[in-house]
């Protein structure tokens, strides 16, 4: 009895050790993306660091208006494909995410527009500028004042 105590014991931990190691080698798991030859952090634990990399790019918010759950999809389409491209110019790539559950943060910025931010286990891995118009235009966060 004692042995297979232990042996479950030992089969536990290294499971967790393997666990714990897979989880820190992810190649998604970034701490610092680089937008505009600087490096900026890309932890994204609470608001006030979503609020710290909306600073980054020159836009000030104060709280969400919603969280929501997203899912990354699997195959992108023609409009994934095109909003793909605008987070590139933040050192962002959401192929890395496909198929993964994610935060999308609505924060407002002004009257005309909101700033979207993806999550995703506690770190940014992207966002766009939108116009609240149905049919607005939706631009990189490195084009706000470009």
């Amino acid at each position: 009895m004692t042995k297979k105590i232990v042996f479950i014991c030992v089969c536990t931990a290294l499971a967790g050790t393997v666990f714990s190691l897979l989880y820190s080698f992810d190649s998604r798991r970034k701490k610092y993306a680089e937008y505009d030859g600087k490096k900026y952090s890309v932890s994204a634990k609470n608001i006030d660091e979503l609020r710290n990399i909306a600073e980054n790019f020159g836009i000030s918010v104060n709280f969400p208006e919603s969280v929501q759950d997203i899912k990354i999809p699997m195959e992108f389409n023609e409009v994934y494909e095109d909003y793909n491209r605008l987070q590139y110019d933040i050192g962002m790539n959401l192929e890395d995410y496909r198929g993964e559950e994610c935060l999308l943060y609505t924060f407002a910025i002004n009257k005309e527009e909101v700033l979207h931010m993806i999550s995703w286990n506690g770190q940014f891995i992207g966002g766009d500028i939108s116009q609240k118009d149905f049919f607005g235009k939706i631009i990189s966060l490195s084009s706000k004042f470009a």
